[in-house]
C-alpha cells in the first residue's frame, strides 16, 4: 500500500505543533492554582487507594480521580492515613458531599508545597490524554473527509483556550471529551461493521463514555433512536426481517456488554438492588422510586446516587450571573453565550461553517468514498448536538462552560469539515488561513492565563465580567500567582477582598479584611479585590467599582492604591484612583 505523501510531510509540522502545546499546557499547570473541585477529585482519588471505596465524589464517575491520582499514590513518600479518618456517618447523611472535606484534610495534612507537586503529577495525567484525544480527532477526521479536514479539526483543539485550562486541571470533563469520542468512533465502526464483535465493542465503549462523564448516560437511549430512525428510512424490502432481528440482538449486546462493564468498574457492589433501595434527595429521583421502586436497577446504585445528588444542586439553584444580571437560577441559553465569548473568533467561524454547510447539505461529494462516509458525518453532529441540548435543559444554576466540553471533540471536527468545504474556493482559503491564526494568536496571546480569555466580542479579559462572573473569570487558578504578588509587597499595608478564604488556600500574609461598612467608606491603603468578589451582588454598591485599578494580578484581582489624601471625609469616593507603574499587568 501507497503511503500519502502528503500525510508523510505534515508528521513533522503536526509533531511540532503537539510538542510547543504540550510545552505552554505543563507551564499553565505548573502555576495555576486548584480550584475548589481539583482539590476534592485529589482527596476523593487519594481515598480510593487508601480505602478502595468509592463512594466519595459520586456525582461524577471514579475513573479521572482514580486514573489522575494513580501515580501520586504509587510514588509519592509515605504518609500516615489519618487525614481518611473521617466517620461513617458523614458519609452515609443524606446529600452530603464528603469529597471537599476529604480534600480538605488531605491539603491541610501534608501542606501547601505538596499540593502543589501532587496537583501538578495528576494534571500531567489529563494532559496526555488531551494529546491523545487530538491524535483520535486527527485520524477520525482524516478517514471522514481527508487529511486537509483532520489538520484544521486537530489545531482546533490545540487552539482552545478552555481545552488547554481543563487540560492542565484535575476532572472529568476532558475525560468526557475523549469518552464521547471513543463511543463516536465504536458507533461508527460498528455502523461499518455490522457484527456482533462490532456490537460488543460498541458497548465496551459506551460503558467507557459513561464511565468519564455522566453526561453520556442517556448515550444508549441516543443510540437505539438511531438506530430505529434507519430502520424507519429503510424501505421494508430493502433487508429481510430475518436480518433486522440480527440487528436487535447486536444492539441488545451491546447494551448487556455495557451494564455489565460498569457493574465491573463498580465491583458489582449492590448489583440489581431495588431503585426504591437509594435513599433519594432530589424530586427527580423521588418520582423515580415512586413509579420504579420495586424493579430492579440495571445500573450500579452508586451512578444513580450521583445524578440524584447533581440533581439536588439543580433544582435548588445556585447563583447565577449573566450581562450584569444577578440570579438565583439559570438561563437556557448561558452555555451558548459562554462559547460565544469564552472561544476565540476564528475558532467560532470554522465551527459554525462546519455546522450550517453539513445541515444545508452544502458539502460536495467527489468521491465514492466521501459519499460513503457521510452519514459518520451526522453522528459528529448528534454527538455534539446530545450534548449541547442536554447542557442547555439544567437550568437550575449557568456557571461552567466546561460542561460543554464532551462535545468539544465532535465541534473541532465540524470546523475541519466546514474547512474542507471551504478550502475548495480561493477566497474560502484566505478565510480559514485567518481564522486558524486568529485562533493560534489568541491562545499564545493569553497564555499563561487561558482561564481568563474573553474574545473580542466583549472587549476581552479586561471587560469580561461585564457578561460573566465566577469559573468564567478564576476559579481558583490565580491564587498562587496573589500569594507571589503578597509576598512580593509584604511591607505594604493592604487588605484581601477575595471569593475564597484562607483555608481554601493558605496565603500566610494574608491580612483580615475590614468590614463592610469600611468598604463602603475605604480607608488609605492597598486593596487587592476579586473580580467575583467586587462585582458580586453583595458588593453592588461598593465604590470601588466607580475607580480605576493601579493594577493588575492575572485579570481576575483588581488592585486599588488609595492615597492619603483619600482619607475618611477627606476625599471623593466616587473619584478615579490614580494609576501606579509599580504593579505589573501580570505576574
Amino acid at each position: 500500500m501507497r503511503r500519502d505523501p502528503l500525510r508523510s510531510q505534515l508528521v513533522f509540522p503536526l509533531a511540532a505543533v503537539l510538542l510547543f502545546w504540550t510545552y505552554m499546557t505543563v507551564s499553565v499547570a505548573i502555576q495555576s492554582g486548584p480550584n475548589i473541585d481539583e482539590r476534592a477529585h485529589l482527596g476523593a482519588g487519594l481515598f480510593f487507594w487508601e480505602t478502595g471505596r468509592l463512594d466519595a465524589y459520586l456525582v461524577n464517575p471514579p475513573t479521572s480521580r482514580i486514573l489522575c491520582t494513580a501515580p501520586i499514590a504509587l510514588f509519592r513518600q509515605p504518609i500516615d492515613a489519618d487525614w481518611v479518618n473521617i466517620d461513617d456517618d458523614y458519609f452515609a447523611e443524606l446529600g452530603r458531599r464528603p469529597e471537599f472535606a476529604l480534600g480538605g484534610s488531605y491539603a491541610e495534612h501534608v501542606g501547601n508545597h505538596r499540593i502543589q507537586k501532587d496537583l501538578f503529577g495528576g494534571r500531567l495525567i489529563t494532559i496526555g490524554l488531551s494529546i491523545a484525544i487530538v491524535i483520535g480527532i486527527g485520524v477520525w477526521t482524516s478517514k471522514l473527509v481527508g487529511i486537509g479536514a483532520a489538520v484544521v479539526a486537530m489545531l482546533l483543539w490545540l487552539c482552545s483556550p478552555t481545552v488547554m485550562n481543563y487540560s492542565a486541571t484535575i476532572g472529568p470533563d476532558i475525560w468526557g471529551a475523549a469518552g464521547g469520542l471513543i463511543a463516536a468512533i465504536g458507533y461508527a465502526r460498528y455502523r461499518c461493521h455490522r457484527n456482533f464483535g462490532s456490537a460488543a465493542l460498541l458497548g465496551l465503549a459506551v460503558a467507557a463514555a459513561i464511565l468519564t462523564k455522566y453526561t453520556w448516560v442517556f448515550l444508549p437511549l441516543l443510540l437505539v433512536v438511531l438506530e430505529v430512525a434507519v430502520w424507519v428510512r429503510r424501505r421494508p424490502d430493502e433487508e429481510s426481517r430475518s436480518t433486522w432481528r440480527f440487528r436487535l440482538a447486536e444492539m441488545f449486546l451491546a447494551i448487556i456488554v455495557c451494564l455489565v462493564a460498569l457493574h465491573v468498574m463498580f465491583g458489582f457492589r449492590d448489583g440489581m438492588d431495588r431503585i426504591d433501595s437509594v435513599a433519594y434527595c432530589s424530586r427527580l429521583g423521588q418520582t423515580v422510586e415512586e413509579w420504579l421502586g420495586p424493579f430492579p436497577s440495571p445500573i450500579p446504585v452508586e451512578i444513580i446516587r450521583g445524578i440524584d445528588l447533581q440533581r439536588v444542586d439543580f433544582e435548588n439553584g445556585k447563583p447565577s450571573y449573566l450581562f450584569g444580571e444577578h440570579s438565583d437560577h439559570g438561563w437556557w441559553y448561558w452555555h451558548l453565550v459562554a462559547l460565544a465569548v469564552k472561544e476565540p473568533i476564528g475558532w467560532l467561524l470554522l465551527v459554525g461553517s462546519g455546522i450550517a454547510a453539513l445541515l444545508v447539505g452544502g458539502f460536495r461529494q467527489s468521491t465514492s468514498s466521501s459519499q460513503t462516509h457521510h452519514p459518520d458525518r451526522w453522528i459528529v453532529f448528534l454527538f455534539a448536538a446530545y450534548v449541547v441540548v442536554l447542557v442547555c435543559c439544567q437550568t437550575g444554576f449557568t456557571r461552567y462552560l466546561r460542561y460543554l466540553l464532551p462535545a468539544y471533540p465532535f465541534l473541532c471536527i465540524l470546523g475541519g469539515l466546514g474547512a474542507d468545504g471551504l478550502w475548495r474556493h480561493r477566497v474560502g482559503r484566505l478565510v480559514v488561513s485567518a481564522c486558524l491564526f486568529w485562533a493560534v494568536a489568541a491562545n499564545v496571546w493569553i497564555h499563561p492565563l487561558p482561564h481568563a480569555y474573553f474574545n473580542e466580542l466583549c472587549g476581552g479579559p479586561k471587560y469580561g465580567r461585564r457578561v460573566l462572573l465566577g469559573p468564567s473569570i478564576e476559579w481558583g487558578e490565580d491564587h498562587w500567582r496573589v500569594q507571589q504578588w503578597l509576598e512580593q509587597h509584604e511591607a505594604l499595608d493592604y487588605r484581601l477582598i477575595g471569593t475564597y478564604s484562607p483555608l481554601d488556600l493558605p496565603l500566610r500574609l494574608l491580612k483580615p479584611a475590614q468590614s463592610e461598612h469600611d468598604l463602603r467608606h475605604p480607608a488609605a491603603g492597598t486593596y487587592v479585590w476579586s473580580v467575583n468578589e467586587l462585582y458580586s451582588e453583595s458588593h453592588r454598591d461598593s465604590p470601588f467599582r466607580s475607580m480605576r485599578p493601579s493594577g493588575r494580578i492575572g485579570y481576575s484581582y483588581l488592585i486599588y492604591e488609595l492615597p492619603e489624601q483619600f482619607e475618611k471625609g477627606e476625599r471623593d469616593i466616587q473619584g478615579p484612583c490614580p494609576r501606579s507603574t509599580a504593579t505589573p499587568n501580570r505576574l
